[in-house]
């Protein structure tokens, strides 16, 4: 029964590890800027077709009232942006806003929307010291940009993420795999 018991636990941390990496793998994005073009309404696309981080635009409520924003492909944002942004700014050609590829946390929580929509995601949290972080949880933004856009098709589930899995598939499988895992464990314990 201990071996049996030990079995199960190895293959719960070897699911655990398999889970792990697939999210690691898509929170490493390749992009060298982020940007987000205002829309002129929800279903407009400023990137181009194709070209979007998502297949509608984020509002984002500003002091002056409601505008929205869609983050676009790297392919967009390099013209728009430059290869590489060292600081967040807002073109003057086209009114694009930029978006360093490091930065996560702002001081602005409209700054923070905004570059959140930049990665094909929205909303914020809080964090120490009163910096606003992209995403309204920690893994709300991780796996949403993709570097070619796709006006949000790869976000949805069944579709492919960046690992290449279908990604609401991988979840559900996990969570199944978790359940099954735990009945057994608590089988061979009450044995």
């Amino acid at each position: 029964m201990l071996r049996q018991l030990i079995i199960i636990l190895f293959s719960i941390m070897a699911l655990k590890q398999q889970y792990a990496a697939a999210h690691t793998d898509s929170m490493h994005e390749t992009a060298s800027v982020y940007c987000a073009k205002e829309c002129a309404s929800s279903d407009d696309n400023p990137c181009g077709k194709g070209n979007g981080q998502a297949s509608s635009c984020t509002s984002v409520t500003l002091p002056t009232g409601t505008m929205r924003f869609l983050g676009c492909s790297l392919e967009v944002c390099e013209a728009s942006c430059g290869a590489e942004v060292n600081a967040v700014y807002v073109t003057d050609d086209d009114g694009t806003n930029c978006f360093p590829k490091n930065d996560q946390m702002f001081m602005s929580q409209v700054i923070a929307e905004i570059a959140a929509a930049a990665r094909g995601c929205s909303g914020t949290h809080i964090m120490s010291g009163g910096m606003h972080m992209i995403g309204a949880t920690h893994m709300t933004c991780i796996g949403k940009y993709h570097t070619a856009g796709g006006d949000g098709m790869a976000n949805m589930d069944g579709m492919t993420n960046m690992n290449g899995m279908p990604s609401g598939a991988f979840h559900s499988s996990w969570t199944f795999a978790s359940f099954l895992l735990t009945a057994i464990v608590l089988l061979v314990l009450n044995w």
